[in-house]
């Protein structure tokens, strides 16, 4: 009888420690479903090291919570994408890529989170084939209702890989979508790699036609145009896409760039092409 008290004595603090640790368990995850709302919220008002910052506190408590590890890879990647670009201390492509794949592994079904892998290994360079592999699923997935994403991050790695040709036909069906101008702009720039110089001005053009602030404010794809330009001898027409280019953001490698081809095509003082 003193054998089966000692037992069910110990059974019932295996089940007190068993709901205890459920209980904590259960607290964690409300931490981490906090700190994601808050990470949220941040990033949709662009602050993005405080989303970044949230987010990685999310996982903190709840390594596995899918939502922060998208967030953090979504703030990373805003981060990037400033005057510095990838030469800023902000930009960290190693840590984004950690919670790219991260995400996907917890949500393997998540068709945005892996062409948001996709994206990073096209960011992060030397990565084209892993990211063709990537994306290649959602090519072939008629259910993806941001196909024309997939198709243009595909054909950007087909480009990074010396495939023109290969790159051409995939933005071709991302510019199914009408009015998505980076897929004409890259579209434009897989055209000149082909050697294909009209094709490639009409794409950009196509691009910059579109007067969605989106499209309007792309700057390398003013950059390229005015490049395109100077090299076909519209001299003056490369000047006003230089000149674009660089009022938008003077501070960035693409401003500095436009702005010394600018000059350049200026020529010397008093010589008015």
């Amino acid at each position: 009888m003193r054998y089966l008290r000692h037992v069910s004595a110990l059974v019932l603090a295996f089940a007190g420690f068993s709901l205890g640790c459920d209980q904590k368990a259960k607290n964690a995850e409300g931490q981490a479903e906090a700190h994601a709302d808050l990470a949220r919220e941040a990033f949709q008002h662009s602050d993005w090291r405080l989303a970044l910052d949230e987010a990685q506190q999310a996982t903190y408590f709840d390594e596995a919570n899918s939502r922060a590890h998208n967030i953090a890879t979504a703030s990373l990647l805003a981060l990037c994408a400033g005057d510095e670009g990838q030469t800023s201390a902000d930009c960290r492509l190693d840590l984004a890529e950690t919670h790219a794949r991260r995400a996907l592994s917890l949500e393997p079904t998540d068709r945005n989170a892996r062409n948001t892998l996709g994206s990073v290994l096209l960011l992060a360079g030397g990565k084209g084939l892993e990211a063709l592999e990537v994306l290649r699923p959602l090519t072939q997935d008629p259910a993806y209702a941001s196909g024309h994403l997939a198709w243009a991050n595909f054909g950007w790695a087909q480009l990074q890989l010396g495939d023109a040709e290969g790159s051409v036909a995939s933005l071709r069906r991302a510019v199914r979508e009408p009015r998505f101008c980076v897929g004409w702009y890259r579209l434009g720039v897989a055209y000149d790699r082909w050697g294909k110089s009209p094709e490639a001005e009409e794409s950009v053009t196509r691009a910059l036609s579109d007067r969605a602030p989106e499209c309007q404010n792309l700057q390398d794809a003013w950059k390229f145009r005015g490049e395109l330009r100077a090299k076909i001898g519209k001299s003056a027409e490369a000047r006003s896409d230089f000149d674009r280019c660089e009022k938008l953001s003077p501070m960035t490698a693409s401003g500095h760039s436009c702005a010394a081809s600018r000059l350049q095509l200026a020529g010397p003082p008093g010589e008015h092409p």
